[in-house]
């Protein structure tokens, strides 16, 4: 909360979760960037509520934090929080495509966005579904396969976000229009990952049906969802072409997951631990690390990020 803040950083990485976050996402990221020698925020917002009402949130803190001396920032974003950021620093009410200059903001120096839908998600028609992706991802690695791992994960409903994330909504058509911000550094991280996430969706969907959770007409819904979702394989809830968009060069691609690009599963960590191994870096994080060193002072940059 920009609020409580007394003495701000004179540079902060602010970090922006995505739709239906269930917390977490930012766990291994942002203890790694603040042993590098970065101010760190988190910025949490009500997520299923319109994309550009978020936006202008996040904008009010921005000119919180201005005011509290804070005169640069940069933007690190998954999944639908770059379009939180996107509408920041496009907006004619905020930036309005240009990331510095303005009296009462930070100047914007770099934004980099994590398995971000630029040109929505079609899994936003069965935002449930989109919701069981870490439960997906730890299904699809565990050894069992055992689809009652999957069970927990489905959650009713969205909110005028799964609207907006649709591909072709009106949001998205007005967002995409805009030019980006020409002195802002923009970085996006796609996560391509194998078939088996679309495998592990349908067979969600499928035991969903067999116990009665949904009807036969919500699984053909949610079925056809996840077949054009994954038809350019993407990370298991967003296509590799709606990770992106045109008009940024600097694209890598990870072979992760959503949220595994981030964050490594804690199951995981745990197995690793107890067999005396190093848990392993999400894939994202180095890459994320590598492209804010520039905001250090040369006398506390570091070569590598935590391991």
């Amino acid at each position: 909360d920009s609020s409580q803040i007394e003495r701000a950083p004179s540079t902060l990485v602010v970090l922006v979760h995505g739709f239906n976050e269930p917390g977490g996402i930012f766990d291994d990221l942002a203890p790694a960037l603040i042993d590098e020698g970065h101010a760190v925020a988190t910025f949490h917002y009500p997520n299923d509520q319109a994309i550009a009402k978020s936006a202008a949130f996040l904008g009010e803190h921005l000119r919180t934090l201005h005011a509290k001396g804070v005169k640069r920032v940069a933007f690190v974003a998954h999944s639908m929080g770059g379009l939180v950021v996107r509408d920041v620093l496009t907006s004619k009410d905020l930036y309005a495509s240009a990331g510095s200059g303005h009296a009462d903001l930070p100047d914007a120096t770099r934004f980099i966005m994590a398995g971000t839908p630029n040109i929505g998600s079609n899994l936003a028609k069965v935002a449930w579904v989109a919701e069981a992706r870490e439960s997906v991802v730890r299904w699809a690695n565990s050894d069992s396969k055992d689809l009652a791992i999957l069970l927990g994960a489905i959650k009713d409903g969205d909110g005028k976000a799964g609207t907006d994330l649709q591909p072709g909504s009106e949001y998205l058509t007005d967002l995409n229009a805009r030019p980006w911000p020409k002195d802002v550094a923009i970085t996006a991280i796609v996560g391509v990952a194998s078939e088996e996430a679309g495998d592990g969706l349908a067979e969600l969907v499928t035991f969903a049906k067999d116990k009665g959770l949904i009807d036969e007409k919500q699984q053909a819904a949610a079925t056809g969802a996840i077949r054009e979702a994954v038809t350019s394989i993407g990370d298991g809830v967003v296509s590799e072409a709606t990770q992106s968009p045109d008009g940024v060069t600097d694209v890598v691609r990870l072979h992760a997951f959503h949220r595994t690009m981030l964050k490594t599963l804690d199951a995981e960590k745990d197995a690793r631990n107890v067999a005396g191994i190093t848990p392993k870096v999400a894939p994202a994080i180095p890459e994320i690390a590598q492209r804010l060193r520039e905001l250090l002072p040369a006398d506390r940059a570091v070569s590598e990020p935590r391991k």
